[in-house]
């Protein structure tokens, strides 16, 4: 295999590879926005567990055993939307991060790799480092 074949071969697969951080990068922005979306429905429907305000006629045992479940159920909900929902959409964009980081270093090499193909194509014997 000649060295101009070897250099093209590498250069298929940095290619390859970038192709495929590219589909990883677009996957979990889509799961991010969805978890987004769901994090704000669910700040919207935390809201409305308090709805309606009981008034000054509506008392006794019922009430009570009612309103501590209704205040049980809207601390559980916030918990989870804003604890694990924030917390999955932070993992999500530390993934992007990393994912991003390694796009820029194959997009880094690719360059390098052109640069070294055409220093080779051009008949010159030593490579660039």
């Amino acid at each position: 295999m000649s060295h101009a074949s070897t250099l093209n071969h590498i250069h298929s697969t940095i290619n390859q590879k970038l192709a495929d951080v590219e589909s990883r990068i677009e996957r979990v922005k889509t799961a991010k926005k969805e978890i987004e979306k769901e994090h704000e429905t669910g700040i919207v429907e935390i809201r409305q567990i308090l709805h309606p305000h009981l008034n000054s006629h509506w008392t006794g045992d019922f009430a009570s055993d009612f309103d501590d479940e209704r205040d049980e159920a809207h601390t559980s909900m916030y918990n989870i939307v804003n604890g694990k929902y924030e917390g999955y959409i932070s993992q999500l964009e530390r993934k992007i991060s990393r994912w991003k980081l390694k796009s820029t270093a194959l997009n880094w090499r690719e360059q390098q790799l052109k640069r070294r193909i055409i220093y080779s194509l051009s008949g010159k014997k030593r490579l660039i480092s």
